[in-house]
């Protein structure tokens, strides 16, 4: 069995971007560039989480009810 490397030093997963982002009140897309990932990715990875994640600019509302911190 193996334990996998703890010592990991790439990118944090988009789940931890998406959640980073919204916190420092990013966009999407700001977000996405800030941290290496495409806009998709960081797009899917908010879905996932039930969570609505503001592309950029005004658009369509929320599917999923914004996180409220």
């Amino acid at each position: 069995m193996r334990g996998g490397n703890k010592n990991y030093m790439g990118r944090p997963p988009a789940r931890f971007a998406v959640l980073e982002g919204m916190r420092h009140g990013m966009t999407a897309k700001e977000t996405a560039y800030a941290y290496q990932y495409s806009i998709r990715a960081v797009q899917m990875a908010a879905a996932r989480m039930k969570l609505s994640f503001n592309y950029i600019g005004l658009g369509r509302p929320p599917k999923h009810p914004p996180l409220s911190t």
